[in-house]
């Protein structure tokens, strides 16, 4: 049987006899022809198989059909060339068929495509494969054809594994090829292959955009454009293999596909094989040995040097303070295995002489969870049902001097921790950053999350492993620890204006495992996928946005309707995703409360972040009394105005989550997403104070600046951001106050309300002189001075833990209302006033 037998197309008698006798698999063993078992085949089915010929470079056989004439114009009609070698054979070649007496062998060559996946010699040898068992070229050269995937030999006392980069694309002869294969082609099935394939270049194109032939041909254009053609040609093959060593403790070496060590390691490989096929190297040591070298241990510092673990709390202590760190501070992310961590503390009390410089990155991880800890403490009071004074007294929280000490342990460490470059080392500079996110986000905790971004590129977390030689507890924590890292780096650095650190074309590590097996102690990582998710769109929606700064104006437009199709998508996703009926259904007592509220507020701050840049005007000042947000009946407009709702009621949004979370189990001073959402919230709503002056937006703004100062106690940087939003808020009020009229719609009656609410003020300012109460309503001003209001709410927040109804007015209200009269009998004397006649 000469040439490849899986391009030929035989009846299901033969198939079956073929698989019965495993003749493929003895043409692949042997090497040879097996001409009396095909032979047999054709004495056996002398109606089904007439001869067995072969011509050129392949085989091909030859069998009768009960109709040659209809078989023949069948095959025409799909467009198959069936070839003539009499009128009862036909030839079958799949996807390319062709008559080889009359190609050359020039244009066979052309015509062979190189296979998507090659023989192992082939691959070693850089030489093209056609995919066959055996392939031509091994079948030609007598020599073994095998598809293991293992190209070459292991060398010195690491592992060393190679692997092809997925393909980003598939050539267009082999994608047609196997869109063919399983379609039905009668009128119903074409009919709905067209309707699909309408709707994909809709999403693509737009649904305004026409589908005529032209458009279509210009569509198919710039696609073309776009991807070069498929490389057949040797000469331009280039290899795409990385390479990634496993090296001592949890230390990985990684190596590009186009770096110098991955250049090298190739050569050596190949001067390996080089040197076992000419018979110099009998033995199985590798004929190429080099001293190896991958950390500079030399400038480690030696074991004795470690801080000692009298420097620890009590056991009671860390275990309470590990506890506070998984129940508040990991949230939806994974930073740690619980199970692992508390096996290395048992070590570090019970085992200390035990420990070494490879437990650097160990010592300085336990040290940055008791800061963290620490920072997350006061959530336990309240959760034990135990008040505690206002949030904005400093003086409550003096663990922080405490979380500060083991700081800076961990943080003395940090020069051994880079040195050690491990998985370890990753965790302790990530955790790090996530302790400094409250007192410098943009800059300290910005560099310390991006020494983790790079300590992991260098153990190449950021890339899918080649080979299932590391434990699946380890495989699952890279994968988990990595995407961690990279959606809180890529949140920090687009929130405050970043650059991108590692673009997204260069991440394909494996996403957490949505099962993982029972020896793993993982939380289900349900809602880690979804925040990468969020991630993703926002990567999105960052690059679109940065194509504004360079374009100039006459051409935004497309932009601006890219981000409106994006925030679509995003919303669309989030609404069949079943995440928002998860919200519903949560109780605050369980442990996911917090975790699930955290995803509805990075959905909102992706929904702002669209938004809020088309907010400010463009061109001179804003006139407050000209200019508004786009209401509901208005969206439909422009894409800019959708984008601009959408974005305020994402910030009022956040506002309610921030209430539910303060009511239930307690904002997290110390928490990112909850302080930066709020203050992202609260800076749109400002805007819409100033354009549209509702109770709705009042009030939001009020709220969210208690909810924001309470957060921001503790820390500098949260304090002197809450104090910028909360001289906003005054310089509103002191707005509403000159200018009443400002407020409500232009033009429109006085409310029962309002006029009774003016009332009900008139009578608390002047309590004594009842019957000067309609002279001093149609002509003294109501409206308290800007500021004193604020101090009452804020008070009666703190001390109800109850946050006002949107609907209830903000100033003259102290929020106890225990003494009010039941009866309006007893009202005047209440009141101090005599209002029997007009009762």
């Amino acid at each position: 049987w000469i040439g490849d037998p899986a391009r030929v197309l035989l009846s299901k008698a033969v198939v079956e006899e073929i698989l019965d006798k495993k003749l493929v698999e003895q043409c692949a063993r042997v090497g040879g022809v097996l001409y009396s078992e095909l032979e047999k085949l054709a004495s056996r089915y002398p109606t089904q198989i007439q001869n067995l010929r072969g011509k050129g470079q392949g085989t091909f056989i030859a069998f009768d059909v009960l109709d040659p004439v209809g078989f023949v114009a069948a095959m025409k009609k799909r467009g198959v060339n069936i070839g003539t070698c009499g009128v009862s054979t036909v030839r079958l070649r799949p996807m390319l068929i062709f008559d080889e007496t009359h190609k050359s062998s020039r244009s066979l060559e052309r015509e062979r495509k190189r296979a998507a996946r090659a023989c192992d010699i082939c691959r070693r040898q850089k030489e093209r494969c056609d995919g066959g068992v055996p392939c031509r070229r091994c079948f030609r050269l007598g020599r073994r054809c095998e598809f293991t995937g293992y190209v070459g030999g292991v060398s010195g006392p690491s592992r060393r594994i190679t692997a092809r980069r997925p393909p980003s694309s598939v050539s267009p002869t082999h994608a047609t090829s196997s869109s063919q294969r399983g379609v039905d082609h009668g009128p119903s099935a074409q009919q709905k292959r067209l309707e699909y394939l309408e709707r994909i270049v809709r999403s693509h194109a737009g649904p305004e955009m026409p589908l005529d032939l032209d458009t279509l041909r210009n569509l198919a254009d710039e696609a073309d454009s776009r991807h070069s053609p498929s490389v057949t040609s040797h000469e331009d093959e280039v290899d795409k293999s990385i390479t990634m060593q496993s090296l001592d403790g949890n230390v990985m070496h990684y190596s590009g596909e186009f770096s110098h060590w991955n250049f090298s390691m190739r050569i050596k490989d190949w001067l390996d094989q080089s040197v076992a096929r000419h018979g110099q190297n009998e033995t199985t040591k590798p004929s190429i040995v080099f001293d190896e070298y991958y950390r500079p241990d030399e400038l480690r510092s030696p074991a004795g040097s470690l801080i000692p673990s009298s420097s620890l709390p009590p056991r009671s202590i860390t275990d309470f303070l590990i506890h506070c760190f998984f129940q508040h501070a990991e949230a939806n992310y994974s930073f740690v295995n619980r199970d692992w961590l508390c096996s290395q503390v048992d070590v570090v009390y019970e085992n200390p002489m035990a420990l070494s410089n490879r437990d650097i990155g160990t010592l300085s991880m336990i040290f940055t969870i008791l800061a963290i800890g620490t920072q997350y403490a006061y959530l336990e009071s309240i959760a034990e049902g135990k008040s505690t004074t206002a949030a904005s007294d400093s003086k409550q929280f003096s663990e922080d001097a405490v979380g500060i000490q083991f700081y800076r342990k961990a943080a003395h460490l940090l020069p051994e921790v880079i040195a050690a470059s491990s998985l370890e080392s990753v965790q302790a500079c990530l955790l790090m950053g996530i302790y400094t996110l409250p007192v410098d986000a943009s800059g300290l905790a910005y560099i310390y999350l991006n020494l983790a971004l790079k300590l992991a590129i260098q153990n190449g977390m950021h890339r899918k492993h080649p080979a299932n030689d590391i434990d699946a507890r380890i495989r699952e924590t890279r994968n988990r620890v990595w995407w961690a890292l990279y959606t809180i780096e890529q949140r920090v650095g687009i929130f405050h204006g970043r650059p991108i650190s590692i673009a997204s074309v260069d991440v394909d590590a494996d996403l957490p495992s949505p099962l993982p097996g029972p020896t793993l102690s993982f939380r289900n990582p349900e809602l880690l996928l979804t925040t990468i998710q969020l991630t993703q769109y926002l990567s999105k929606v960052a690059h679109t946005m940065s194509n504004l700064r360079t374009l100039p104006k006459s051409e935004t437009s497309d932009c601006v309707k890219k981000l409106a199709q994006l925030q679509s998508e995003l919303v669309k996703w989030w609404q069949g995703s079943g995440i928002t009926a998860l919200h519903h259904d949560e109780q605050p007592t369980s442990g996911a409360f917090r975790p699930r509220m955290h995803l509805r507020l990075e959905y909102c701050m992706v929904r702002m972040f669209i938004g809020r840049i088309f907010i400010l005007p463009q061109d001179g000042p804003l006139d407050i009394g000209n200019r508004s947000t786009p209401s509901s009946d208005t969206v439909s407009k422009s894409p800019r105005s959708t984008l601009v709702y959408d974005c305020t009621e994402a910030a009022l949004s956040v506002i309610d989550a921030c209430r539910v979370i303060s009511r239930s189990v307690g904002l997290a001073r110390a928490s990112y997403t909850e302080f930066s959402s709020c203050r992202a919230a609260l800076l749109v709503i400002t805007t819409q104070c100033l354009t549209q002056n509702t109770d709705r937006f009042r009030q939001a703004l009020r709220d969210g600046v208690v909810m924001l100062k309470d957060m921001s106690s503790g820390s500098q940087s949260w304090h002197s951001e809450a104090s910028l939003i909360e001289a906003f808020e005054r310089a509103i009020a002191s707005m509403n106050t000159r200018h009443p009229g400002a407020s409500g719609t232009a033009g429109s009656e006085e409310s029962d309300y309002a006029k009774f609410k003016k009332w009900e003020q008139m009578v608390q300012k002047h309590p004594s002189a009842p019957e000067s109460t309609t002279s001093i309503l149609a002509s003294e001003d109501m409206a308290p001075l800007a500021g004193q209001g604020w101090r009452l709410a804020e008070a009666a927040w703190r001390e109800d833990h109850l946050l006002m109804p949107s609907c209830t007015p903000f100033f003259g209200v102290d929020g106890n209302f225990a003494s009010f009269p039941e009866s309006l009998d007893e009202l005047p004397s209440f009141l101090d006033t005599n209002f029997q006649g007009s009762l």
